[in-house]
């Protein structure tokens, strides 16, 4: 029944445009049964359309396509990294300049990132908690390295590292966000609401009420980087935020490894009586 109505979906749209002049933009493609299951969509009649399809895996786009040549975003320069790495590790304007003491570090620790901007912003948001001095960043340095040595890319390694030093309270609310959908724009209320419901927050001092505690930490999670704003009020205050669908892929695979929670689709025919959720 599912595949029948699949097929009356692509049927539906192939006839809408038909006669029509389209732009369509496959965003996040990722695997080529993804595409393989859309290919016959989209009708080849009007020269002007077009079909735009964006994937982190060069074979989707020579599957797609193989008589094209992809387009590959080039990452972010020498100097550009460094500007970026700057303002978020020690949350400065542009130009703002590094410590001399902490340059050298920092620079290696920007080279590691390999020019990827989420590495970056995730890693500087990780040692704006820490102290100014060399010897933290060094030791993030050194961390970074051995999380590299088991990791098959330096995006999975500062990931993981930035995972890791969170407190054990911020580590439970960041894998609960892994419970939403892809790409939705979660209410802080609603999470903060959620949150306290399920046990996740606990009140930490007799002044600090768990809503509050709740509201820090999504503060906390923010400016590490490992989840994003997406609005705020006028007061000033976090309205709702959005997690990095490759944060929300690290989310959900220490979720498992924590026994938190499991996603299943109608092809998984095991579920762990363990998992909370």
């Amino acid at each position: 029944m599912e595949r029948m109505q699949e097929q009356d979906l692509k049927q539906r749209l192939y006839e809408d445009l038909q006669d029509t002049c389209y732009l369509v933009v496959l965003d996040d493609v990722w695997k080529e049964e993804a595409w393989d299951c859309l290919a016959g969509a989209f009708p080849d009649v009007n020269a002007s359309s077009r079909l735009l399809l964006t994937s982190r895996n060069l074979e989707v786009a020579q599957h797609a396509d193989a008589l094209s040549h992809p387009c590959e975003l080039k990452t972010l320069g020498q100097e550009d990294s460094w500007q970026l790495f700057l303002k978020k590790a020690l949350g400065h304007g542009a130009n703002a300049g590094c410590p001399p003491d902490l340059e050298e570090v920092g620079r290696e620790i920007t080279r590691r990132c390999d020019g990827l901007p989420l590495a970056i912003t995730v890693i500087g948001g990780l040692l704006l908690g820490k102290k100014k001095l060399k010897s933290e960043w060094e030791k993030v340095l050194n961390n970074f390295s051995a999380y590299l040595s088991r990791s098959q890319s330096g995006v999975s390694a500062i990931l993981e590292l930035s995972y890791a030093d969170l407190p054990a309270n911020q580590k439970f609310c960041f894998l609960y966000l892994g419970l939403f959908p892809e790409d939705s724009v979660i209410s802080v209320r609603k999470l903060i609401h959620m949150w306290v419901a399920e046990g996740i927050m606990q009140k930490r001092d007799a002044k600090n009420l768990e809503e509050t505690a709740a509201y820090d930490d999504v503060e906390r999670l923010c400016s590490r980087n490992m989840v994003q704003v997406a609005e705020m009020t006028v007061d000033e205050r976090i309205k709702s935020c959005r997690v990095h669908d490759v944060l929300r892929e690290l989310a959900i695979r220490k979720a498992e490894d924590e026994i938190f929670f499991q996603i299943h689709d109608t092809r998984d025919d095991e579920i762990s009586a363990k998992s909370r959720y």
